[in-house]
C-alpha cells in the first residue's frame, strides 16, 4: 500500500513538471509569436507611411484673347524658359508639359498673358499602380535570372530551349513592366497643361444700340 502511494505521488510529481514546462513553453512561444506579428507590423506600416506619393497633376484652362498665334507663341517661349516641352498644338488648343516643380509658376504667369475664364486642376494619386508595377519587375527579373542559371546547366537541346521559351516570355514582361513604369513616372514629373482660347465677345453694332436703350430705359425707370 505504501508502495503504491509513493509511485502514485512521483507520477502526480512529474505529471504536474510536465505541464508547467508545457505552460512555460506555450507562453513562451505565444510571446515570440506575437512579438514577430507585431514586429512585422509596424514594418509594414513604417514602409507604407515612408512611400514616396507619385501624382500627376494636369490642369485645363480657359483663355480670351484676340490673337491665339500671338498667345501660343508666348506660351511656347514660356515653356522652353521652365525646361518643358510642347505635347500638341491645335487651331485654337495648345498643350504643353512642365515640370512639376514648376506648374504651379507656370500657371502663374498665364494669368499675365490674357484673360483666364476658367481654370481646372486635377491631381491623379498612382503610388499603389507605381509600386505594384515595380514590385512584379523585379520579381520578373529575379527569375530570369534563375532561367539564365537553369539554361546554363541544361543538359539536352529539349530543356534548353524549354528554358529560352521561358525566357522570351519574361523578356517581354519586364519590357512592358519597364514601359508602363517609365510612363507613370514622367507623368508624375511632367505635369500636363491645356490651354484653349476664345476669342471675347463683343456686341456688334446693333448690340450697341440695344444696349444703349436699355439703359436709357433704365435710366427712366429709376427717375421716375
Amino acid at each position: 500500500m505504501k508502495l503504491l502511494l509513493v509511485i502514485l505521488a512521483l507520477f502526480l510529481g512529474v505529471s504536474c513538471s510536465t505541464q508547467r514546462i508545457a505552460d512555460r513553453y506555450s507562453s513562451t512561444s505565444s510571446q515570440d509569436v506575437l512579438r514577430e506579428q507585431t514586429r512585422g507590423s509596424a514594418s509594414e506600416q513604417n514602409t507604407t507611411s515612408t512611400l514616396e506619393r507619385v501624382i500627376q497633376y494636369s490642369a485645363t484652362i480657359n483663355m480670351n484673347t484676340d490673337s491665339p498665334d500671338s498667345l501660343f507663341k508666348r506660351i511656347l517661349d514660356l515653356t522652353v524658359a521652365n525646361e518643358g516641352y510642347m505635347l500638341r498644338t491645335e487651331k485654337e488648343r495648345i498643350t504643353v508639359r512642365i515640370p512639376t516643380p514648376r506648374f504651379a509658376s507656370f500657371l502663374n504667369s498665364l494669368s499675365g498673358y490674357g484673360e483666364v475664364v476658367s481654370k481646372n486642376i486635377e491631381g491623379t494619386d498612382v503610388t499603389e499602380e507605381y509600386f505594384d508595377l515595380t514590385t512584379r519587375l523585379d520579381n520578373a527579373q529575379k527569375t530570369r535570372l534563375r532561367y539564365l542559371e537553369l539554361l546554363n546547366r541544361a543538359q539536352t537541346v529539349e530543356s534548353a530551349l524549354s528554358v529560352e521559351r521561358e525566357l522570351e516570355r519574361l523578356n517581354r514582361d519586364i519590357d512592358l513592366l519597364s514601359g508602363r513604369i517609365n510612363k507613370l513616372k514622367h507623368l508624375a514629373d511632367f505635369s500636363t497643361i491645356t490651354i484653349t482660347t476664345a476669342a471675347p465677345v463683343r456686341p456688334g453694332p446693333l448690340g450697341y444700340v440695344f444696349y444703349a436703350a436699355y439703359v436709357a430705359f433704365k435710366w427712366l425707370i429709376v427717375w421716375d
